[in-house]
């Protein structure tokens, strides 16, 4: 058993302070070792009995067996779906890089008949003008 002195609250009987010095004032009290993280972290959901601190139902966390499987299968489950989300999203990763390097290619070959485009309409014009300089010349021949 571990030693605690304490101070209780008068009108509830819930313990209020907690020292691990015999202090003036302060009643002394046991805590089995099992309690030792509980107690001193909740410390105001115990009463004293009989020098000893009881917890009361009040707010203390649920440490039975079956809640913790239960809290541990709920999380397995949790896993479970993370890990499917996961999965879903890398397949859809590579699916949308697949796509753009497909697109990257396709973008190469828009950007090769802007260019010849370019090149044609280039010699078009440079065509057009030959045209209208002959005639042109031929015009001022008659």
């Amino acid at each position: 058993m571990l030693t605690y002195y304490v101070k209780t609250d008068e009108e509830t009987g819930y313990i209020s302070e907690v020292k691990t010095v015999a202090t003036e004032g302060y009643t002394e009290i046991y805590v089995l070792p099992s309690s030792k993280e509980w107690f001193t972290r909740y410390y105001s959901h115990y009463k004293v009995e009989n020098s000893v601190a009881k917890p009361t139902d009040s707010g203390l966390p649920d440490l039975s067996v079956d809640y913790l499987k239960q809290v541990i299968d709920q999380q397995a489950e949790q896993l479970i779906q993370a890990n499917e989300s996961i999965t879903k999203a890398n397949s859809t990763i590579t699916t949308l890089q697949g796509l753009a390097g497909t697109l990257t290619g396709q973008v190469a070959k828009a950007n090769q008949t802007i260019d010849q485009l370019q090149a044609m309409a280039g010699s078009l014009t440079g065509q057009i003008a030959q045209l209208k300089l002959s005639q042109t010349v031929t015009n001022t021949k008659d």
